[in-house]
């Protein structure tokens, strides 16, 4: 009807109004039956410019991902590779394909001599695959304080203060009340388990976690 119609356009013309309606629109259209959404996706990484904007069309994207998007997303996974949150969510739309194509490019990617794409890469592995049960940092704010503290995107934080992450309530009960009191991380990282002591995560400023 006008309704889809009015929401696809606002998602293919980019310079044409608020951020906050394309995002809108993307949502809307991703429960809306009927419409081929990962075309318009696609269409949106390549042209959008606000990062949040992006970020929303990366995430929705990864559910909805068919094989024969895979070109696009090893394009965009280049044009984005600056950016490590996009970059790692972009290949978790081509992980989430589950093809033999789709793993392969995955895994070379995590061997990218190139860091800023191996990072990425290591990250959507983690995700797909995960190697043991914890929070993992899914989304890290530019300039956050668990940034400067030395975390990364893809870092698999096992235990805090002792308390192993071995279930959603576990981690979910460690992590809440965040009041900047340094707290004890065991975190897995490129196969190593490191330790870091940081603030308690606030992802309203630090960025995103997720448990698997």
């Amino acid at each position: 009807g006008r309704m889809v119609g009015a929401l696809i356009w606002a998602m293919t013309h980019p310079d044409s109004g608020p951020a906050w309606i394309r995002s809108a629109a993307a949502w809307e259209l991703t429960w809306t039956d009927g419409v081929d959404i990962a075309p318009l996706f696609l269409y949106g990484l390549e042209r959008e410019r606000d990062p949040e904007v992006l970020f929303d069309y990366a995430l929705l994207l990864e559910e909805r991902a068919r094989p024969e998007d895979i070109p696009a997303l090893d394009s965009l996974v280049r044009l984005h590779a600056g950016d490590p949150n996009m970059a790692g969510w972009l290949l978790r739309g081509l992980g989430a394909i589950g093809t033999e194509e789709s793993e392969r490019l995955l895994r070379q990617y995590a061997g990218s001599s190139d860091p800023r794409i191996r990072a990425a890469g290591e990250y959507a592995l983690i995700a797909r695959h995960p190697p043991a049960t914890g929070a993992l940092v899914c989304r890290l704010k530019p300039g956050s304080e668990w940034e400067r503290q030395g975390f990364r995107m893809g870092d698999l934080l096992l235990s805090c203060d002792g308390r192993e992450f071995t279930s959603e309530e576990i981690a979910d009960k460690a992590l809440e009340g965040a009041d900047g009191t340094p707290k004890r991380f065991r975190v897995l990282r490129g196969g190593e388990i490191l330790e870091f002591e940081a603030p308690l995560p606030d992802d309203s400023e630090s960025g995103e976690l997720e448990f698997v």
